[in-house]
């Protein structure tokens, strides 16, 4: 598995800098709204906004993504490090700038744009899982947790993400005032959702990604409660929640019977 070739520093180096300024756009944006106002911003309410808890998992997700940063920055000169940087290239470099851009963008309520730059981060988020899939046959268990699960993590967020700024976007465009509109576009991304993750468990028996998108399902659904619209867009993803329940189960029990 070890095999040696010129050191790929600059990637490395880069990643670290703009991780640095993405933390940096979210550190300017606190400043200069104020804690209080930026708190209410990210409590704005919207149709299916998630909780205000789910918001946790982002945290979550820049101190998983801080880890893989600072791993990284070490020598890669041979071994699984150096194989993971030559793979990964400079993909979490372009994933940082738009989780920074469409960060920006939501605070400053240019929702047409935070969610160009929603679609942006999902995919790369994509083709950073995959990739970390690929390797994951060569992994040690502690290469597991550096090199993929800060991934796995971030494939759900990008998602979340995705959602909330295509719904912020509706919303501020009036589309949302249809309740057919509405309840098609729960349809549309509850179905994304359920075959998302049973594509991830099946090909890939991976449970990360799927227990946090029913995080933000029970916050979704939970939120819809509160604000009276839980029938029929909350009992959606109430069945939802079930559906992919029953998908873990399932896949579970055939890996089982293997």
């Amino acid at each position: 598995m070890e095999f040696y070739s010129r050191d790929k520093v600059y990637i490395r180096v880069i990643t670290g800098v703009i991780f640095l300024l993405f933390l940096g756009v979210i550190g300017f944006n606190i400043f200069f709204d104020g804690i209080n106002n930026f708190i209410s911003k990210i409590q704005v309410k919207y149709f299916m906004a998630p909780n205000f808890v789910v918001l946790l998992l982002y945290l979550i997700n820049i101190l998983y993504l801080a880890g893989y940063t600072i791993i990284q920055l070490e020598s890669s000169k041979y071994g699984m490090k150096k194989r993971v940087i030559d793979n990964y290239l400079f993909y979490p470099a372009f994933m940082f700038v738009f989780m920074g851009l469409n960060f920006h963008f939501i605070l400053n309520d240019h929702y047409k744009l935070a969610a160009t730059a929603s679609v942006f981060y999902f995919l790369i988020s994509v083709i950073i899982y995959y990739k970390a899939q690929r390797l994951r046959p060569y992994m040690y268990n502690d290469e597991v947790r550096a090199f993929l699960v800060p991934f796995a993590n971030n494939l759900s967020w990008s998602l979340v993400l995705l959602f909330m700024s295509l719904n912020l976007m509706f919303e501020s465009m009036g589309s949302y005032e249809s309740s057919a509109f509405r309840v098609t576009m729960a349809i549309v991304q509850l179905l994304f959702i359920i075959a998302l993750c049973g594509f991830v468990l099946w090909i890939f028996t991976d449970k990360i990604f799927p227990i946090n998108t029913l995080l933000y399902l029970v916050s979704v659904c939970a939120s819809s409660y509160l604000n009276g619209y839980f029938m029929p867009v909350g009992y959606l993803y109430f069945l939802t929640i079930i559906v992919i329940l029953v998908i873990i189960y399932k896949v579970n029990k055939a890996q089982k019977s293997k």
